[in-house]
């Protein structure tokens, strides 16, 4: 009767309201949306410029002053702008600068950075002093220890949860200049790489060793990204700063 037909048409009118409609999207479960995260690669700035020096080099040219109210000179390693373009363009990560100083005092080097290397502040983060956490008092360095040690896991919630950018933490990796600022639990996600030093600047064979350091860290960290083992290439017994020893390294048993 009436009654049906009106029902028959309420149910195509329906029907085609509903065919333009795109079909409801299927939620992905936790592991599926963890797998479409980038990682965060995170890089000291000692490993990228020589910082704080105490005066002027002679014959090197200043490549800016630091933030601080003593604005004191720092100067650019050799390849540190290539290593941070190559991790941007050739990797699908989240990349960002850690450091020990404030942000006021990191800033004008991350500018410096960012113009040297065309990237923007969203592309390259800067993580201050705020970041770290306070040292592993299970960690075996001797009176070595710092008060504050990097915390990779910590950085990584933060540059999801507090920045916006969300990033996978389990492959996620460290680049530090020493062992020691390194918590022991994420030492296996860390790369340790020996930074230039203010008395290296006006060397040149030390300026090449640096460059091709950054070189082999970049294609270690690309390969790392894409499922690849970090090289574990720590000379036993030989201090963190030793140019004698290979110039990028993890940890070994000695350590």
């Amino acid at each position: 009767g009436g009654w049906w037909l009106q029902v028959k048409w309420t149910l195509m009118a329906h029907g085609q309201a509903c065919e333009g409609q795109a079909s409801p999207v299927e939620e992905q479960s936790p592991l599926e949306a963890a797998e479409t995260l980038p990682a965060l690669v995170l890089i000291e700035l000692n490993n990228l410029l020589v910082l704080r020096s105490n005066h002027e080099l002679p014959r090197i040219r200043v490549s800016g002053y630091d933030g601080s109210g003593a604005r004191k000179p720092f100067y650019t390693n050799p390849g540190a702008a290539d290593l941070l373009q190559s991790i941007s363009s050739e990797t699908m990560c989240r990349l960002a600068v850690t450091s020990r100083w404030p942000c006021q005092t990191c800033e004008p080097m991350m500018e410096y950075l960012r113009e040297m290397t065309g990237l923007l502040p969203d592309q390259v983060l800067l993580f201050d002093a705020t970041s770290m956490r306070k040292r592993d008092r299970d960690s075996k360095y001797g009176n070595r220890r710092p008060d504050l040690q990097y915390c990779l896991d910590q950085v990584c919630e933060e540059c999801s949860l507090v920045r916006g950018h969300p990033v996978d933490r389990s492959k996620s990796i460290l680049v530090a200049s020493t062992s020691s600022c390194v918590r022991e639990e994420q030492k296996d996600r860390t790369l340790l790489l020996h930074p230039l030093t203010a008395n290296d600047l006006d060397d040149p064979h030390r300026q090449v060793e640096v460059a091709q350091a950054l070189r082999q860290a970049g294609d270690a960290i690309k390969s790392a990204l894409n499922g690849g083992v970090l090289p574990d290439r720590f000379v036993a017994g030989c201090p963190e700063t030793c140019w004698s020893c290979p110039p990028w390294q993890r940890w070994g048993e000695s350590n």
